[in-house]
């Protein structure tokens, strides 16, 4: 799996458009390959209560309780999640209590104790409308009623001490984006990094050719003997399985000859390429984008960013077998004119979607960060680039 990040320029303050971020990862059950794109929380969007006036704090408030209050996706998470108490879905939570911190950023903190109390409660009102879906027994709607289910608590699993110091700690770092114009003005997010690899939010600042990444855990608490050690090593881990150097990238994806490991493999994947031939040569149009190449060539499950590399080298293979079959007469000069000018097409195509190496940019330096609340307690550089060393950092 690999972390992709196109090159973008500094941000500007007229232009509140945030870069993409997307992350291919690999599903743990499925083991197909999906994008997973960052969601963000734009420093545009984030003020400090005392700083609005009446009409905009209950303008926040009503957009948060809008959004939250009787949603039935996030009611029907935390029912997930707390249903087997022993293997409490983490990520479900996850997904609950960031977004909350979305529509929290520019509430007070009675606010949000207000908007989560009201969730709790309408949650407690349609709990009933969800026990065929969840199986939930009798006895299970009273225990969620009462706040409870197995050995879970509302207030265990959902309380807003996390939400308000992630809060509090976006308000104070956006002074520091707004006095450091080569951040790009946004904290970064994934329910899945959150839940799975201690990721609250991450940073990136813009340096000289590259970018610095920072990965941030924010803690409502002080942190307890080796928890900041931990934390700093599941950081490291991450970036260690979910990132590679750019040359290797790019070492990985360069053209192989015709008996390399690469072309065996791909012989063997895609056994219907004659058949691509002859359908193109029935009808041209029969195969109208790379999309539906990528389905003939058993790319449909391969995250984008990654189908774009594969399918040039597959689309290079394609044309020399072309050329062979040319010369044993199989196909006539016309028939191959055909092909040829098919998949030249195709490969126009990709070659608008891919982005050329020169527009790479890489991560210079990886940090891992530990706060309490607002306040910093660690900050340590988990990678740090050797020479030409780069972490492959594309977006769209």
């Amino acid at each position: 799996m690999i972390l992709y990040m196109e090159k973008f320029p500094a941000p500007q303050p007229e232009k509140p458009e945030l870069p993409e971020i997307t992350i291919p990862t690999q599903d743990t059950y499925s083991r197909t390959t999906a994008d997973r794109t960052l969601r963000s929380i734009p420093d545009s969007k984030v003020s400090r209560p005392e700083e609005l006036t009446p009409r905009e704090r209950v303008s926040y408030f009503e957009a948060a309780y809008n959004a939250i209050v009787g949603n039935k996706k996030l009611e029907r998470l935390v029912i997930k999640a707390l249903k087997r108490a022993d293997i409490k879905d983490v990520t479900a939570f996850a997904q609950v209590m960031n977004t909350f911190t979305e529509y929290c950023v520019s509430l007070t903190d009675k606010e949000i104790d207000d908007l989560l109390r009201n969730f709790k409660m309408k949650l407690m009102q349609n709990v009933h409308a969800y026990a065929a879906e969840f199986a939930l027994t009798e006895n299970d709607e009273q225990l969620i009623r009462m706040g409870r289910l197995g050995a879970e608590t509302f207030d265990e699993s959902l309380n807003t001490k996390g939400v308000k110091s992630v809060v509090r700690f976006v308000r104070a770092r956006k002074k520091i984006h707004e006095l450091s114009p080569v951040t790009i003005p946004a904290f970064y997010f994934n329910d899945f990094l959150d839940a799975q690899h201690k990721i609250d939010l991450i940073e990136i600042i813009q340096d000289v050719d590259s970018f610095i990444m920072n990965l941030i855990q924010v803690k409502s608490k002080e942190y307890k003997d080796d928890e900041i050690k931990n934390i700093t090593q599941a950081h490291r881990r991450w970036v260690h399985e979910n990132a590679v150097d750019l040359e290797s990238y790019e070492r990985a994806h360069e053209n192989h000859s015709g008996d390399s490991a690469e072309y065996r493999k791909f012989s063997q994947t895609v056994s219907n390429l004659e058949d691509i031939f002859l359908e193109v040569l029935l009808d041209s149009n029969a195969i109208k984008d790379v999309d539906v190449l990528a389905e003939r060539f058993q790319l449909s499950g391969v995250a984008q960013s990654q189908r774009i590399w594969i399918m040039s080298h597959y689309i290079e293979i394609s044309l020399n077998l072309l050329e062979k079959m040319e010369k044993d007469n199989m196909l006539t000069k016309p028939q191959v004119d055909v092909i040829e000018s098919f998949f030249k097409k195709i490969k126009s195509q990709l070659d608008a979607l891919a982005q050329p190496k020169n527009r790479f940019s890489g991560i210079s330096e990886i940090h891992s960060i530990c706060t309490n609340e607002d306040k910093v307690v660690s900050d340590e550089i988990i990678f740090k680039a050797e020479g030409g060393q780069r972490k492959v950092l594309i977006t769209k």
